[in-house]
């Protein structure tokens, strides 16, 4: 029985591992949120963080082990940490911003679709681009849709401008993409984060 990640056994490449690795971390999450609920318990953010890290930990473990057992290098740390920021990012209820939005050494970050991130540093201002969170501006514009309807707020074509807070309380402006209403070719998002 070959221990090679399912779905690639023809070739063992790191992007094929990372995103094998991905979708079993993401998979292993769910579960054990399940059962969490099945046992009537709602994981709080905390809780579900460190289910998050310990799955990661856990899968990273697993995957050294098999890529010594059938002969193969490990991932190069680059890699891991790539699988490490992509299922924090899956498993975050902000989604690929969650991230960003964690700590405090942005003041203000602004996401242009799938084009760039710009983040200003809390300390001195500095500003850096980064590439965007979202892999096309139709994710940008669905995501910010679907954390504007969890606060009650709507934003599609007919309202193309919304103003709400984050569940985890930073402020959002976020403008939509080209309609007869707004001059912009992609979804811009405003996150104030101070």
């Amino acid at each position: 029985m070959s221990l090679l990640p399912t779905g690639y056994p023809d070739r063992w490449t790191d992007a094929a591992v990372v995103d094998d690795l991905v979708s079993s971390i993401n998979a292993q999450v769910q579960q054990r949120l399940t059962d969490t609920r099945h046992d009537h318990q709602r994981p709080g953010a905390a809780d579900r963080a460190a289910i998050v890290e310990q799955v990661i930990a856990e899968q990273l473990a697993l995957a050294r082990h098999r890529s010594t057992i059938n002969g193969h290098p490990p991932l190069d740390p680059g890699s891991e940490e790539d699988v490490r920021m992509r299922a924090r990012q899956a498993n975050s209820p902000l989604g690929p911003l969650g991230p960003h939005l964690g700590g405090r050494q942005w003041s203000d970050i602004e996401v242009n679709g799938a084009i760039n991130m710009i983040c200003t540093e809390r300390v001195g201002g500095h500003r850096t681009e980064y590439p965007s969170p979202f892999a096309a501006d139709t994710e940008a514009f669905e995501w910010v849709a679907e954390q504007a309807a969890l606060v009650g707020r709507r934003f599609d074509e007919s309202h193309p401008s919304v103003r709400f807070r984050l569940a985890n309380g930073v402020r959002i402006h976020a403008i939509g993409r080209v309609t007869s209403v707004t001059p912009v070719s992609y979804t811009h998002l405003t996150l104030p984060t101070n």
